[in-house]
């Protein structure tokens, strides 16, 4: 499976983030109002052949997620030399429903849902604490330590100390690793009920957060080439920039060029988009009329037309 990655690129304010947004909703077959997201874009669509091969793509089911690389990899820099991975990790729980900003209690929820025993363990603790995990567990390994490993020792049937140790080791093991988090998105797309279910990360703003950054720029490219192999290509990255990924690689130095090799071959399909789709989404979509409305312009702008004239000059 060596293609998994689409590389958005393009001037600012060319649409690359609407684009990534509209991807991401449409192929997670999501509805609004009783209306199926797939069904407004294939009305849109005249070649049958592309038609075909669009209806093909949107009956796999699928599960997007969708955030800025900047808004969550930053936060990370000062607890891990890996951002862009435990973004990936962060949203990922996020996604799951889990507590994406402690990796010690998304991996006490994964293992409990892994089991079938996530519902169950927030009904106990709320019958014993007489408040929901979900509002509680932010402080669960702090203020809320007591609470936690007491509620535990009554779920699991055991004494409070070996609820404690338990969830000592919790914080002890944490780690984060690209083979970890890989394997994780691979069980989960496991477990869902069609063995055909993909999942699709779509990280916005991506070229600006690499930059010329060797270590980031490697770090993307083993992420997106692990995940292809573990999940058999059931996990793709779509990501956006502002520069062109060859682009983005013939500014750095020889032996940097030499290791982004790798990464423009992992990101196969490319987009660009120029300043001339952004004058055809502003004609054809925003100011093209139909006949009632070209009338209601027109004699909008003969009354309007000094005034337009004066504001213009």
């Amino acid at each position: 499976y060596p293609y998994n990655g689409v590389w958005i690129s393009g001037y600012f304010g060319s649409g690359k983030s609407h684009l990534l947004k509209m991807l991401s909703l449409v192929m997670s077959g999501r509805s609004i109002e009783g209306v199926r997201l797939r069904d407004v874009f294939l009305k849109k669509i005249d070649d049958a052949l592309f038609r075909a091969d669009f209806e093909k793509i949107l009956s796999l089911p699928s599960t997007s997620v969708l955030f800025n690389i900047e808004q969550h990899a930053e936060q990370a820099k000062a607890k891990s030399e890996n951002a862009i991975l435990y973004a990936f990790e962060r949203m990922f729980n996020r996604m799951r429903g889990y507590y994406a900003d402690s990796g010690p209690i998304a991996a006490f929820e994964r293992d409990l849902d892994e089991e079938d025993q996530l519902s169950a363990w927030k009904a106990s603790f709320k019958a014993k604490n007489g408040k929901e995990w979900d509002e509680q567990r932010p402080k669960a390994l702090l203020l809320g330590r007591r609470a936690f490993s007491d509620s535990l020792a009554s779920f699991r049937g055991i004494s409070g100390d070996e609820a404690a140790k338990i969830i000592e080791q919790y914080e002890k093991n944490y780690s984060i690793t690209v083979d970890g988090f890989c394997g994780e998105v691979a069980r989960w797309l496991d477990r869902q009920e069609d063995k055909k279910h993909r999942i699709n990360f779509f990280v916005d703003e991506v070229g600006q957060f690499i930059a010329d950054d060797t270590k980031l720029m490697l770090s993307l490219q083993t992420i997106v080439e692990t995940l292809g192999v573990v999940t058999g290509g059931r996990a793709w990255v779509f990501v956006t920039s502002q520069e062109a990924i060859d682009k983005l690689v013939g500014e750095v130095s020889k032996r940097q060029s030499m290791d982004f090799s790798k990464i423009i071959g992992r990101f196969k399909f490319r987009v660009a988009l120029s300043s001339a789709d952004v004058r055809e989404v502003i004609q054809k979509r925003l100011l093209e009329k139909n006949e009632s409305g070209v009338e209601v312009l027109r004699e909008n702008y003969h009354r309007e037309k000094d005034s337009l004239r004066t504001v213009f000059t």
